[in-house]
């Protein structure tokens, strides 16, 4: 707010961006002394061919770590699903071929 020339048109405009939600407030995150604390925002855009991130800043998550990890087998195979439609046509295509051929390879083991 230092940086304006008018502070009270600046206080008046904020003011206005938030009540018409073109700005969001964040709150400051906190956590207990001498531990950090990371907040990433990403603004996505989802269409019927893909999903682009239209802001935020690309994340190197090597550098992050954590000690929590997802132990449920049904959230992760969620979580590991495709948003790309083309994918998620492609891996359907791929899984019913698979259930053919095992079902070719199980004919001959009938018949004898």
């Amino acid at each position: 707010m230092n940086s304006f020339e008018d502070v009270n048109s600046a206080r008046l405009g904020l003011k206005e961006c938030l009540e018409h939600e073109l700005l969001v407030p964040y709150p400051v995150i906190t956590e207990k002394a001498g531990t950090y604390v990371a907040q990433f925002k990403v603004t996505v855009m989802v269409t019927k061919g893909k999903t682009t991130a239209l802001t935020g800043l690309p994340i190197d998550e090597a550098l992050f770590k954590t000690e929590h990890s997802i132990k449920d087998e049904e959230l992760l195979k969620l979580i590991n699903l495709s948003m790309d439609k083309k994918e998620q046509k492609k891996e359907q295509k791929k899984a019913v071929e698979e259930k053919k051929e095992d079902v070719k390879k199980e004919e001959p083991a009938k018949k004898a």
